[in-house]
């Protein structure tokens, strides 16, 4: 028998320590899976009979409710088993109690990702109206060399602006909204 973990991170910044470190407890040696689902698919490929799976949990291991039933179909399937160690009550047996447990917990962390962008999108405006967030800084301003050249060009009028933004590469939006801002007016194109 088998004992591989699996964990996962949304973006590259984020770290699966936690989930490891709880992996590590439960089971002192077992295969670690991280990150990313062409390394879940590797190893549910690799899944034999016996095998069992551990995850930190549900959330971390599966994205919806259909996928967490696919992923547990495909489990059983295979013959082997999942756990966690922080969700005790989570095993892929056949019994319609497990197989409730894991709908409700997958709805929830479904509903949770969802809401997410919901949360941020609402604090942003809260930040805003108190005038703490700023936003992103522009990547493109008068400061940057190559907007500096390319807003001179603009000014001069010598060119068309297809070809500055092309030759400086930069957006025709970028251009225009710096300019804007800086109160750059547009020479006579000759």
């Amino acid at each position: 028998m088998t004992v591989r973990g699996y964990t996962r991170v949304s973006t590259g910044e984020q770290n699966p320590g936690r989930q490891i470190q709880s992996l590590k407890e439960a089971v002192p040696k077992f295969s670690i899976w991280i990150r990313n689902r062409p390394e879940l698919e590797r190893m549910m490929e690799e899944l034999e009979p016996g095998d069992e799976v551990i995850i930190h949990e549900m959330s971390r291991f599966s994205r919806s409710v259909t996928d967490t039933d696919h992923l547990v179909k495909e489990i059983r399937g295979k013959g082997a088993t999942l756990r966690s160690p922080t969700e005790p009550w989570l095993t892929a047996d056949d019994s319609p109690q497990s197989e409730l447990l894991m709908n409700i917990f997958s709805s929830l962390a479904q509903f949770e990702r969802k809401m997410a962008p919901q949360r941020q999108r609402e604090g942003i405006e809260i930040a805003k109206k108190k005038g703490v967030h700023k936003g992103r800084p522009a990547k493109y301003t008068k400061n940057n060399a190559r907007v500096r050249v390319a807003l001179e060009e603009f000014a001069k009028g010598t060119r068309p602006v297809r070809e500055i933004c092309e030759l400086y590469g930069i957006s025709r939006e970028t251009l225009y909204r710096v300019a804007e801002k800086e109160g750059i007016q547009r020479g006579n194109h000759s």
